[in-house]
């Protein structure tokens, strides 16, 4: 079998071309000597050979798996190559060892000053003796101060409870006996004397009345002497005689009435035209209820065309040195129209401070001027209504309240 024949049982397309290509130079090499049924013969095997290669696909090559010695190889080069890694990086340590190395300490001198097993043992012992001391300590200390806590709350609801009643004596209670300084008849004979000056000064502190049937206001104001003070006018024209009018409004003003907050420790006339009372009042406030004690003086006087009834109060504070004052004026003059009159009601209210027992503080003299004046102020207002409606029922024959 020659070349040729191995090549073309073999199947090797690229073996084939090169024996075809050396045949070919062997031909023009040796055309003269070989003769022309031999190289016939190789050309029609040739030929032969290529057409039975020609049409075969070819061959797939099977994948198969690397054989032991390449992966042991594999494996192997990616130690070689980690341990490469490996050894840079403690290239590197080293370095840093060698540039933190403490001068002139050898490691067994180093290993020396470390302490023993023992030392550690009762140092770590001792720290945590000292650790629990230390969260015991704690806990106490946070109970006083929850303990504390609980306390300084309850000391201060105290202390805002004792500032909201600070006027606590004031507040809901029976009135206090006057002192016996207030209690007798100087008092009240400086209120008649009072009264008969609130008479003459009628003309000069009184305000014209308006030209109406009925007016009535309420009206705060600063005195430069006394301070705030209330001004109240109340203007009305009833369907009666001035003399019938005048009489009624005496006998309200001299007639003990039974009042559900008022109560009188005396109340004597003197003489036909004057009478004078001790009482002791509960007023309503928009703080809530005001005690109050106090001494009035009335005095009646009658012109030919005007009757004047004169009262003048004290009302006591529980804070020295401080009371409040009422002038208060009831004009009742004739009408120009028979059967009718007109009746003016006019009194001033206001915070009077004795300079000898003054002793209270700024906060007292507020509320005397914020609330108890209004408060008392108030209730002389409606008062005045009150007498007013009474004459009214008294002219339509009504009974009265």
């Amino acid at each position: 079998m020659s070349n040729l024949d191995l090549i073309l049982l073999e199947g090797d397309n690229e073996g084939l071309m090169t024996a075809a290509m050396d045949l070919i130079d062997s031909i023009a090499s040796d055309s003269a000597t070989g003769s022309s049924d031999d190289n016939s013969s190789a050309i029609t095997d040739l030929s032969r050979g290529l057409a039975e290669t020609a049409p075969r696909k070819p061959r797939r090559k099977r994948v198969a798996k690397p054989g032991y010695s390449t992966e042991q190889g594999r494996r192997k080069k990616a130690e070689v190559l980690a341990l490469r890694s490996q050894v840079q990086g403690l290239e590197q340590w080293i370095q840093h060892l060698k540039r933190h190395k403490v001068a002139g300490v050898a490691p067994s001198e180093r290993r020396a000053a470390s302490p023993a097993p023992a030392d550690q043992s009762r140092q770590a012992m001792e720290e945590f003796q000292k650790r629990q001391k230390s969260e015991v300590a704690n806990r106490k200390l946070k109970a006083v101060m929850a303990t504390q806590t609980e306390l300084g709350k309850a000391i201060l609801e105290i202390i805002r409870q004792n500032a909201a009643l600070k006027d606590k004596e004031l507040v809901f209670g029976l009135p206090r006996h006057l002192p016996g300084a207030y209690d007798n008849s100087a008092v009240i004979g400086r209120l008649k004397i009072e009264a008969f000056t609130l008479f003459h000064d009628m003309d000069v502190v009184v305000p014209m009345p308006p030209e109406t049937i009925y007016s009535s206001e309420m009206v705060p104001k600063v005195d430069p002497s006394r301070g705030k003070m209330f001004e109240c006018t109340t203007v009305c024209t009833v369907q009666c005689s001035m003399e019938s009018a005048s009489d009624l409004l005496w006998f309200e003003y001299t007639y003990p009435r039974k009042y559900e907050n008022k109560t009188y420790r005396f109340f004597d006339t003197v003489g036909p035209n004057a009478v004078k009372k001790s009482f002791d009042l509960l007023m309503n406030s928009k703080r809530g209820a005001i005690s109050m004690s106090g001494l009035m003086f009335a005095n009646r006087f009658e012109d030919h065309d005007r009757v004047t009834m004169v009262r003048d109060y004290v009302a006591f504070l529980l804070t020295a040195g401080l009371h409040m004052r009422c002038h208060h004026w009831t004009i009742v003059t004739a009408s120009e129209v028979p059967g009718e009159c007109h009746i003016q009601f006019y009194f001033q209210i206001y915070m009077e401070k004795n300079s000898s027992e003054f002793s209270a503080n700024p906060d007292d003299v507020e509320y005397v001027q914020e609330v108890e004046l209004a408060a008392w102020c108030a209730k002389m207002h409606v008062y005045s209504h009150q007498l007013h409606e009474r004459l009214e029922r008294l002219q339509l024959n009504l009974p009265q309240l």
